[in-house]
Parts: C-alpha cells; sequence; structure tokens
C-alpha cells in the first residue's frame, strides 16, 4: 500500500475510533446562516404569487412541494387542524384549491423542531408562517440555530396579539438549520406553514410616507371646551381635525383663520355631524365653512343606539325601528352630493351600525343587489364607514395588554371592540351579514370617536395608548381618527 493510501486509511480509522461510522462523501453544506430578510403581517393566509415558488408544506394539508435542494424533518410536534375548510383570510391558501383553506398548526407545550437542510451549498429563502387562529394569546420565541454547532443564528419573539391574522418570517438561509418554536405565553407554540423560495439580498426596502399624510388623518372631538379656547391645542399637538356640529358656521371659520401658520399648520378644518337637524341647515353650514377653506366632510347621525332621533315624524334609534335613522342617512348623503358647493366633499357613515335592530341595511356603503334587507337595492349612505373602534373596548376588554390599539385597528378582527368587523362584517346585536374579510381589507373607514380615559390607568399610559392608536389606525388603512376628547369631560 502506498503511503497516500495508507495515509487516508489510517485517518479515516482514527475519525471512526474517536467519533463512530462516518460515511463518505457527505452532503455539500455550506456554512450555516440564517439572516432575517422582513416580516411580513400584510399577506395573511394569502400566500400563493407571493411565497412558496420553489416549495410549500402547510400543517394538516396532504399536498405538498419539496424543494430538490433541501430535506425537512419536523420533531416533539403534535399536530391539529382548527378548521378543514373556511374563508378567513387567516388561514392559508390551499395550493389546488386556492378559493378554499386550511388552518392547521403544528404544536408543542414546551418547544418544537423544524430540522432543514440545503444541500446544494447555495442560499435560499424560507419562510415560516405563525397564526394564532383561536386568539389564544399565545407568545412565541423562533430560535434559528446551526444544527451541527448548536450556535444560535437569530431569535424573533412574537408576542401576545401579535400573529392573531398571520404573521410571515422571512430568512435568507444557508446550509444546515435548525428552527426552535418555543411557548412564552398561551396554550402553546405553533406554526401552521412553511415555504421556500430564491433569496434575496438585504432588507427589505420600506415605503415611506409624508408626514403630512399621517397628521392629516389625525383628528379629535374637543367634547365641552368653548371652541375658540382650543387654537393653541390644535397648534401644539400638531392635529388637524374637529369634530363638531355647532349650527353656526362663523366660530369654526373663525377658529380655522386663527389656527393658520403659513408653512407649519394649514388651519383646523371640520367634520360636520347631522344628527336630529335639519339636513338643508346642515348643508348650509358645510358650505359656509367649505367657503373659508376649513371642511373636511360630513358625517351621519352619532350613535343613534344611545341618542335616538325623529326624522319625518318618526323616532329612529335606541329601542325602535332603524328605518327612520336609514332614510335620514339616505337622504343626508343623496343632499350633499346633490349640491355642487359641498358634493366634493365625502361623507362618513351613521356610528355604531352594528347595534340596528331591524336589518336597514347600513353595514353597508351601498345596499347591493340581493341583500335581502329594509331598504332598497342600491341605497347609498356613505363614502366612508365609520365604527367608534374605542380601543379601550367593551366590558373586560379594557385591561392594558400587548398590541391593544393594533388589534383594535384590525378590520377583520371579531373581539370586544365597536370595529370594522363588528359594524360591517356581523353587526354585534343583530347579526346581519354585510361585507366579506376580502371586502373589509379594502373598504374605505374612519373613525369619530376612539380613545382610553383616566379613569383606571395614569396619564402615562394612556398618552401611549392613544400616540399608538394614531399610529396603527393609520398603518392599518383607516382614512382619519379622532380621538374623545382633547380634554377628559
Amino acid at each position: 500500500m502506498n503511503k497516500k493510501k495508507f495515509h487516508f486509511f489510517a485517518f479515516a480509522a482514527a475519525i471512526y475510533l474517536n467519533y463512530g461510522l462516518v460515511l463518505f462523501p457527505s452532503p455539500a453544506f455550506a456554512a450555516a446562516s440564517a439572516t432575517l430578510v422582513k416580516i411580513d403581517t400584510a399577506t395573511m393566509g394569502s400566500w400563493i404569487g407571493a411565497y412558496g415558488s420553489d416549495g410549500y408544506i402547510e400543517s394538516q394539508y396532504s399536498v405538498t412541494k419539496y424543494p430538490a435542494y433541501a430535506t425537512v424533518a419536523l420533531s416533539k410536534q403534535a399536530n391539529w387542524t382548527w378548521a378543514a375548510s373556511t374563508s378567513r383570510l387567516a388561514a392559508v391558501q390551499k395550493p389546488d384549491n386556492p378559493q378554499d383553506r386550511i388552518a392547521g398548526q403544528w404544536f408543542s407545550g414546551t418547544s418544537f423542531f423544524i430540522d432543514i437542510a440545503l444541500t446544494d451549498g447555495n442560499s435560499h429563502q424560507v419562510v415560516l408562517y405563525a397564526l394564532d387562529w383561536d386568539r389564544n394569546q399565545r407568545a412565541e420565541t423562533i430560535n434559528v440555530r446551526d444544527a451541527t454547532t448548536g450556535a444560535l443564528l437569530d431569535s424573533r419573539p412574537l408576542s401576545a396579539g401579535t400573529f392573531i391574522e398571520g404573521v410571515y418570517l422571512i430568512w435568507n438561509v444557508q446550509g444546515h438549520i435548525t428552527f426552535e418554536i418555543a411557548r412564552n405565553a398561551g396554550a402553546n407554540s405553533t406554526l401552521s406553514a412553511l415555504f421556500f423560495d430564491p433569496t434575496t439580498s438585504g432588507q427589505a426596502s420600506i415605503q415611506a410616507v409624508p408626514a403630512n399624510d399621517f397628521l392629516n388623518s389625525l383628528g379629535v372631538d374637543p367634547g365641552y371646551l368653548q371652541m375658540m379656547t382650543t387654537a393653541p391645542l390644535f397648534q401644539y399637538t400638531g392635529i388637524r381635525n374637529y369634530r363638531v356640529g355647532t349650527g353656526d358656521p362663523s366660530t369654526p371659520i373663525a377658529l380655522h383663520n386663527a389656527t393658520v401658520i403659513p408653512g407649519i399648520y394649514p388651519g383646523v378644518r371640520f367634520n360636520l355631524v347631522g344628527h336630529d337637524v335639519p339636513i338643508s341647515a346642515r348643508i348650509a353650514e358645510g358650505a359656509a365653512i367649505a367657503s373659508a377653506g376649513a371642511l373636511l366632510s360630513f358625517e351621519g347621525p352619532n350613535e343613534p343606539n344611545s341618542f335616538p332621533f325623529t326624522y319625518n315624524g318618526q323616532i329612529g334609534g335606541g329601542s325602535h325601528s332603524w328605518l327612520p335613522v336609514a332614510q335620514y342617512q339616505r337622504d343626508f348623503y343623496a343632499a350633499v352630493k346633490a349640491d355642487p358647493r359641498v358634493s366634493s366633499y365625502p361623507v362618513f357613515g351613521t356610528s355604531l351600525v352594528g347595534s340596528e335592530l331591524d336589518n336597514v341595511g347600513m353595514q353597508f356603503l351601498t345596499i347591493p343587489t340581493g341583500a335581502n334587507v329594509l331598504m332598497p337595492d342600491g341605497t347609498r349612505y356613505a363614502d366612508y364607514a365609520n365604527p367608534h373602534n374605542y380601543v379601550v373596548g367593551n366590558g373586560g376588554c379594557g385591561v392594558l395588554r400587548d398590541n391593544q390599539a393594533w388589534n383594535a385597528a384590525d378590520p377583520i378582527l371579531p373581539g370586544c371592540w365597536d370595529n370594522l368587523y363588528n359594524e360591517y362584517g356581523v353587526t354585534w346585536y343583530g347579526h346581519y351579514a354585510g361585507y366579506t374579510e376580502a371586502q373589509l381589507m379594502t373598504l374605505p373607514r374612519v373613525t369619530t370617536e376612539t380613545g382610553w380615559g383616566t379613569s383606571g390607568i395614569s396619564e402615562d399610559n394612556q398618552g401611549k395608548v392613544l400616540l399608538n392608536v394614531l399610529l396603527a389606525q393609520f398603518k392599518r388603512g383607516w382614512s382619519y381618527t379622532f380621538i374623545y376628547e382633547l380634554v377628559d369631560g
């Protein structure tokens, strides 16, 4: 035997004696690495076209696609199916039938693991989809480790409330790695799907928006303050919009003029509430304010469930039929759009339509054909939906917790808020059907009341919560958000 062969066999024997059997050749593993690319909360379960171009594995669904360059093994997980077929957007699309969805989970009361070996020596994108389907306030941490050395490559906590509608975590991965999904709170740690894609370079870009767009979305109901005393408060806070229904346009115009700071502050604009007031009078007031450049919008009746009113001789709202409310809102909208002085201004809907006793169809901006409601198909109510999704919520919801503001702003999340879903998806009182989840996601929306009074929480916490409210509402597609009140009543 020549020396080269002898040295090779001696080396192999030494490895065998010290470490056990070694098989040659081994897979072409590159050095293990994992770099987070982004976290995606917008796509929800609609992954087709966004992820999975190389491969996909959905929990509790038999149709899978494994990429040729990867081996995948799960361990220490249990399995569960929440919904084998559903239209809820948080559930993942079925790859062979994208119109249907499934909500399943791999889970553990402690931790479970996903071992992924990328065998071609290249970098690829690995995507995990976490979903707290039954809103169990789950919290977990996803650790990424070098499968050979155990070295921690990355760690991402998911706090309670952040993945009720699903979240994707996307890494560029190379080599042989292990994901650990570790429970922090709630029933268990959980994942619902795994996807593979070509790698992308660097952190995904974030689209900036002008600060002025955010500032223009801010509104407030000043409550019982004298209007002209609020000028320095508006200028100090930067809030742009005032919710009011005075009947006299002179004071709003005066406040607008008093608050203008050229190049810095454009002057207060006004949202005029129509409630138990002649429609023609409210439109005349709006026209005068519009001529001064100070009109923002019109709004329908305020919370008729608590404040019934009379229209055309009939009481509407409260314990009475909502037909007079619906007729007022319909006529108010039509009158605004017919008046050339104000026809270009938006009309916000009646607030708290989820409490309608009879199904007058106010859970729609325009009643669709075949809605089977008491008002005619095609009835137009508003340009914007208007829930009063108070962040403090109702009943036992008013406890400070992570992501309270983010969840209250969620357009499709049922909960203890008078939010978009409970007002325009399925009404909370009569359970009348409105828009689908997909339609709610793009429904034009505002809230003309939200907030959390200082009763029960400190002013410091109140300030933090309300700032989170304004940011969350803007991020989640609310065009305008009004805090109630400018000061505590």
